[in-house]
């Protein structure tokens, strides 16, 4: 039973396709919302992501056989991590063994002595590690001292710290966006939040969205995230701009399962050698080779959610088709006979219910992001690589002419923080115009002053 798979570090994971259900949720039909919903600009809405688990090259194969299914957040949260920690690994690792490496090259009688503490205290927290992974490998990599250069670690560079600290704000960023991120505005008594939505250009990325409600999916089209002052999502647009990098790597890049760990280059053909002697004293290695990879806390994390392997979903006899467009159950009234839908919001978190779900479409996918209204932080082209992304506008650029601007509109207009702009800026109008006035009159009576010919003679 593929629902029985166990993930480990020999395994990779690669996005295929997002995938949205638009759920009936009754609270739609309440009078204070139910035109919104009957014109569109509000709807009831929840993201899947559907990605391949593979070994070795297979993740390029356009087969059912590997791909699972589990909400969108999820696996953003969990994918984007991993790339937003890749480089922080490493320039930890920098800063543990640079000086003790790098530096020790230049002058290793200065270094000698520290060759030998790090030894000593490798020694016991090797013994350590060997006892907890009981079996398990583990990738052990090396510092580079041109890369640690390159990436400004492990040599006390301040520019390296503060694009650490970034690294960890954006880890922050995508964490909350993930639990669906309360921006603190009001939008006509609703709570406003901003959540992740899949794209509609064939479900091949992720957008964010702004919703009504703490789960993300009340979705509505009547504000977009570039209305939302850029201050309650965040104070740094270093810190937006690397989390978007690491939310679209999530989307276009492979990412490895296998746990790495670094280790002291000092010793790395010493840790060469001692491998290779364990592996011919497995049975000339195959039992080793055999042996299960440890699995980063990244792919672990995504498999701890529960998704469902996509092939082994079948319809069931026993589930009810009311769940599908207008069912008896929860649209019976004609008055409402208006609003379709896929299947209830209610049955919308049981993953093996949305898998039978979506083997219904058979791939044939709406999409309710509309980006005329709502905007895109997406280049079609350069997504998949296609482009060098010099054409594409990030979310926070102007959208053109077709993006609506939400502080012309009801909703954040009617905000207390926009009623004191607005304010401040009718003042500041006021105080122009009288400026200007005063500045004529007082023209008006210099001019009266002015002598002036009158027959021929000054009067």
């Amino acid at each position: 039973d593929q629902n029985d798979f166990e993930i480990d570090g020999s395994y990779n994971i690669k996005f295929s396709q997002c995938v949205d259900l638009k759920l009936l949720d009754k609270d739609l039909f309440d009078e204070d919302v139910v035109d919104y919903a009957k014109e569109g600009s509000i709807m009831s809405t929840k993201s899947y992501a559907i990605f391949h688990v593979c070994q070795d090259n297979d993740c390029y194969y356009d087969s059912e056989d590997n791909l699972y299914i589990v909400d969108l957040a999820t696996y953003v949260v969990n994918m984007a991590s991993y790339h937003a920690s890749i480089k922080s690994d490493y320039c930890d690792a920098c800063d543990t063994y640079y000086n003790g490496y790098c530096v020790a090259e230049q002058d290793d009688d200065d270094a000698a002595e520290v060759y030998d503490d790090v030894a000593a205290n490798d020694d016991a927290v090797n013994d350590d590690a060997a006892r907890k992974l009981a079996g398990q490998r583990r990738a052990t990599s090396y510092i580079d001292c041109a890369q640690c250069e390159a990436y400004g670690c492990g040599n006390g560079n301040d520019d390296a710290q503060n694009k650490n600290n970034n690294d960890g704000d954006s880890l922050e960023l995508i964490e909350r966006i993930s639990e669906c991120l309360n921006t603190g505005l009001n939008w006509y008594d609703e709570d406003v939040y901003v959540g992740f939505m899949c794209s509609p250009n064939n479900g091949d990325g992720v957008e964010l969205a702004v919703f009504l409600d703490d789960e993300c999916t009340v979705y509505t089209s009547l504000q977009a995230f570039s209305d939302i002052p850029t201050w309650y999502i965040y104070k740094d647009d270093a810190v937006f701009e690397e989390a978007e990098t690491y939310i679209k790597r999530a989307f276009t890049s492979t990412t490895p399962c296998m746990a790495q760990e670094f280790g002291d280059p000092n010793y790395q053909a010493n840790d060469d050698a001692a491998a290779n002697d364990d592996a011919a004293a497995n049975d000339d290695g195959n039992n080793w080779n055999n042996a299960a990879y440890e699995v980063n806390d990244y792919c672990a994390g995504l498999f701890e959610e529960g998704p469902i392997a996509f092939a082994s979903c079948a319809q069931n006899d026993d589930q009810s088709n009311d769940d599908q467009n207008n069912a008896d159950d929860g649209n019976e009234d004609d008055e409402y006979n208006w609003y379709t839908y896929d299947m209830n919001y209610d049955d919308s978190r049981a993953l093996d219910e949305v898998c039978v779900v979506l083997q219904r479409m058979d791939g044939e996918y709406d999409y309710q992001y509309d980006i005329e209204l709502s905007g895109t932080w997406n280049d079609n082209d350069s997504w998949w690589g296609g482009g060098d992304g010099s054409n594409s506008q990030g979310i926070l650029s102007s959208l053109g002419d077709e993006i609506r601007n939400s502080f012309s509109r009801d909703g954040f207009a009617t905000s207390p923080m926009m009623i004191t702009f607005y304010g401040i800026l009718g003042v500041l109008m006021i105080a122009g115009v009288l400026f200007i006035i005063g500045v004529n009159e007082r023209k008006k009576r210099e001019r009266a002053a002015e002598p002036v010919y009158e027959g021929g003679r000054l009067v």
